[in-house]
C-alpha cells in the first residue's frame, strides 16, 4: 500500500466521498447502458444527477468553510443545497407532489447557490479600495436570488417591471462578478516589501493588510509574530529577508 492509500485510509470522510461518486457513477451508467430506457431508468439517471449536484455544491463551500470566509454563510449554503437537491430526488420517485414543495426546493436552491457565490467572492484576494466591489456584488446577488424567489412565488410572476428590474440585477452581478477576479489579478493586494515604512533608523516593519486577501488587520502585525486574518483564515507570520 502506497502513501496516498494510506492517506485514503485515515481519511474516513474522503473514503465515503469515493465511494458516492463511484456508486453514483455507476448508476448513472447503468441507467445510461440499459436496454430500454424507461421511467425506473430516467428516475435513477435523476438521482445521480442530483447527487452530483448535491456533491459539488458541498465541494464548492468547503474551503470559505475551512478559511471562515463570510461565516456562516458557506456551512449553510451547503446545507440548503443539500436539502434542495434531497427533495428533488423524492420529487423524481414521488407522484402527486405538490407545486409549494417544488417551490420551496427552488427557494433553497437558490439561496444556496447565491450563497455559495458570495463565498467564492471572498476569497478573492483584493485590495482595501477595491473591496468596495464585492460589498456590492454581494448585496446585488442578494437582491438577484430575492427577486427570483419573490417572481416565482408571486400570481402572474410579477409583471413586466420586475423583470425587467431582474434582467438589470442579472447583468450587474454577471458584470461585477467577472470584474473581481480581474481585478484581483492585475492590482493584486500590495504586501509591504521588507523594511518599506522604516525610517532612517532601521524600524522594524509591520504590516497592516492579509497577504492573501487583502482585508485590513485588527491590528499591525510585527516581523517574527504569528497572525491570523479573521476574513480568510489565513494563519502567517512575517520575516524580514
Amino acid at each position: 500500500m502506497g502513501p496516498d492509500d494510506r492517506g485514503l485510509s485515515r481519511h474516513p470522510v474522503l473514503r465515503l466521498f469515493v465511494a458516492l461518486v463511484t456508486v453514483n457513477a455507476v448508476l448513472g451508467i447503468w441507467a445510461l447502458l440499459a436496454g430500454d430506457f424507461g421511467r425506473t431508468q430516467g428516475r435513477v439517471l435523476g438521482t445521480s444527477l442530483f447527487v452530483t449536484a448535491a456533491m459539488i455544491g458541498v465541494l464548492v463551500n468547503v474551503v470559505p468553510t475551512r478559511r471562515r470566509v463570510m461565516w456562516p454563510l458557506p456551512p449553510v449554503s451547503a446545507a440548503l443545497l443539500v436539502v434542495a437537491f434531497a427533495l428533488y430526488i423524492v420529487f423524481v420517485w414521488v407522484t402527486g407532489v405538490s407545486e409549494s414543495w417544488v417551490k420551496l426546493a427552488t427557494s433553497g436552491l437558490i439561496l444556496g447557490v447565491a450563497g455559495s457565490l458570495v463565498g467564492l467572492l471572498g476569497l478573492v484576494p483584493l485590495r482595501t479600495e477595491h473591496r468596495r466591489l464585492e460589498q456590492v456584488d454581494d448585496v446585488l446577488i442578494g437582491l438577484l436570488a430575492a427577486t427570483v424567489i419573490y417572481m416565482m412565488w408571486s400570481e402572474g410572476g410579477g409583471g413586466e417591471v420586475l423583470g425587467r428590474i431582474l434582467g438589470v440585477e442579472a447583468v450587474l452581478v454577471a458584470a461585477i462578478t467577472l470584474v473581481i477576479p480581474v481585478v484581483s489579478h492585475y492590482l493584486p493586494p500590495e504586501v509591504p516589501s521588507p523594511g518599506e515604512g522604516a525610517g532612517a533608523t532601521g524600524a522594524r516593519t509591520s504590516i497592516r493588510y492579509c497577504p492573501a486577501c487583502g482585508a485590513v488587520l485588527d491590528h499591525p502585525v510585527e516581523p517574527g509574530v504569528a497572525a491570523h486574518c479573521d476574513s480568510c483564515g489565513l494563519r502567517f507570520e512575517v520575516r524580514v529577508a
